[in-house]
């Protein structure tokens, strides 16, 4: 009786849903991207100044890229560059594959990396160990304006 009752207050979404493939049932990929802020929130008292917060806000917004999402960016003379995403995965940082992403294309393609996982040891004198995986976006692009 009751889920029947929730339904019904929903009809008009349902039927959105059910016309348009491209719709989620649920919201749990938009809770998992604000997972990422609500768990940051106490992290960032220690970000220490405005430009280390929108740092942040930088790489927690990579983990909600999807393919079609656009990246926009503005070269040093004011130029436009857009680009659309094609793949945001996260891989294990010692899987050759992972390695293969960052080769060079014969097409023009922004590949960002970050490190993520683990952190382990390793007695690297420059860095001092390594994380476990690596989130690989790359997009390719669309258009660029010129002002």
């Amino acid at each position: 009786g009751e889920a029947i009752r929730y339904a019904l207050g929903r009809w008009e979404s349902l039927g959105r849903f059910i016309e348009d493939g491209r719709l989620e049932l649920d919201n749990n990929r938009a809770e998992r991207a604000l997972r990422a802020v609500a768990v940051g929130r106490k992290n960032w008292m220690q970000i220490g100044n405005e430009r280390g917060g929108k740092t942040a806000a930088v790489f927690y917004s990579l983990s909600t890229l999807g393919a079609g999402d656009q990246i926009r960016l503005v070269d040093d003379r004011g130029a436009q560059v857009v680009y659309q995403v094609v793949m945001n995965e996260t891989m294990d940082a010692n899987d050759p594959a992972t390695l293969q992403t960052m080769y060079p294309a014969d097409h023009d393609i922004l590949t960002i990396v970050t490190c993520g996982g683990t952190f382990y040891r390793t007695g690297d004198p420059v860095f001092g160990g390594e994380y476990t995986s690596r989130t690989v976006i790359r997009a390719e692009l669309v258009s660029i304006t010129r002002v």
